[in-house]
């Protein structure tokens, strides 16, 4: 039997990079979907956009496993009107239309996984959310709510799981570089209250994540989080410690957050606890429990 060929949608993104060298390194074909052809080196990419209802030519040929990462970034611009628009269309839409595309197609792919967000639940201070709990009334819990839902479309066809991610640990991008990069020249303090919570993970147990659904056939959503649950001030602090840097700062006020950022300031502001029993009951073993030991690994120390 020769390789099995994953496809993957924002390949070229802070989870899909990393995503795509893990891949290939456990032995998989990868390839991408993008909207523009800019190869790198080993990986073949696809054209397509789902606005216009296009999947280039052999894109999904011999396709065993999809994982759809794909969407507007949610911190990049304020939540105005229009943004808010392209955040629904760059996710649900373009699952919608991928998840058509395929039954139409009759492409026989074995798993459909989305990324998700565990952002889908409420900020509800000290209770722990597993993947039954319910979608919160926020604009970001109701993205989340429809960006999953989009994806039960192929629940009959083929194995469709969610990976509900949390805070990505990687110091090349997303939150830990920001904040790291504050840090670093002593600006580092935490945020509002200090109290909200920030589940987290490292950037290779994510990987493993979903390579472990596709060899266990799993299906449905699962809590993308490492063990060890940290507020803010914790979060921020040990960042402090593992770069060796003092915090000098006083917390900033949640007022000054929301007057720079307005309603995408809860992105902050606002936290979530999560179980990560339901993979961990399918057999998955995270490498990086610890918040400090995933720093000294991310940082080299």
């Amino acid at each position: 039997m020769g390789k099995e060929k994953i496809c993957i949608t924002g390949g070229s993104g802070l989870i899909g990079s990393h995503l795509t060298k893990f891949l290939l390194a456990e032995g998989y074909e990868v390839v991408h979907l993008s909207r523009n052809k800019n190869s790198k080196g080993r990986v073949k990419v696809y054209l397509w956009d789902y606005k216009k209802g296009h999947i280039e030519s052999d894109a999904l040929k011999n396709c065993h496993h999809l994982i759809h990462l794909a969407g507007a970034g949610i911190a990049e611009e304020r939540w105005t009107f229009k943004r808010k628009k392209v955040l629904i269309e760059s996710r649900v839409d373009s699952s919608a239309f991928l998840c058509q595309y395929i039954k139409e197609n009759k492409i026989p792919i074995k798993t459909y996984i989305t990324s998700s967000g565990i952002n889908l639940y409420s900020d509800q201070n000290d209770i722990v959310h597993d993947e039954s709990s319910p979608a919160g009334e926020e604009f970001l819990s109701k993205l989340v709510y429809h960006w999953e839902k989009a994806s039960f479309e192929l629940n009959d066809y083929c194995n469709v799981a969610q990976v509900r991610t949390s805070v990505v640990l990687d110091k090349h991008g997303g939150a830990l570089k920001k904040i790291a990069d504050l840090v670093k020249l002593h600006l580092g303090s935490p945020v509002g209250s200090g109290k909200q919570w920030i589940p987290w993970i490292h950037h290779s147990d994510l990987c493993g994540i979903f390579l472990h659904i596709i060899r266990q056939e799993l299906n449905g959503p699962f809590n993308a989080v490492a063990d060890q649950h940290v507020n803010n001030a914790q979060f921020t602090r040990t960042i402090a410690k593992v770069l060796n840097k003092k915090m000098i700062l006083p917390k900033v006020p949640a007022a000054m957050i929301t007057a720079a950022y307005g309603e995408m300031g809860s992105v902050v502001l606002q936290g979530v606890r999560a179980s990560n029993q339901k993979i961990k009951a399918s057999g998955f073993q995270f490498k990086y429990e610890n918040l400090e030991t995933a720093l000294n690994e991310i940082y080299g120390k």
